[in-house]
């Protein structure tokens, strides 16, 4: 009798030994589940928090392409009209110039008709 009761015994212990065990690896698994459940959620808002770095950032260089762009157009346009006033006032510059020669080439001749005129006087007189 006293045998039976200390297997009765045993076995009890034994059971109530397996059943803590297995609390221990249920509760081991839990923890483990949490952890890899944060750590889960940790990379996902990780990667979210990335990509919306991302985005911003596309975004910023996009918007900065368009402005760039933008004034780069305004640029060109502005150099465009100062060449065409430089080419105008210059065309003018140039008839001015073409005018101004003239007027020396008509004074030269004139200057020439006058000495002709003094020299023929001259001579008229000196023949006189």
């Amino acid at each position: 009798e006293m045998l039976v009761e200390q297997k009765r015994k045993v076995d009890e212990y034994e059971r109530n030994l397996y059943s803590e065990f297995r609390k221990v690896v249920l509760e081991y698994r839990q923890q483990l589940d949490a952890e890899a459940e944060l750590k889960t959620k940790e990379t996902r808002e990780f990667f979210i928090h990335q990509a919306a770095q991302d985005t911003i950032r596309r975004q910023t260089l996009q918007r900065q392409i368009e402005e760039n762009e933008t004034k780069a157009r305004e640029l060109v346009q502005s150099a465009n009209h100062k060449l065409e006033l430089i080419e105008d006032s210059q065309k003018g510059l140039v008839a001015e110039l073409e005018a101004l020669r003239a007027q020396a080439i008509d004074l030269r001749a004139e200057n020439q008709r006058n000495k002709d005129e003094l020299t023929l006087k001259y001579n008229r007189d000196l023949s006189s």
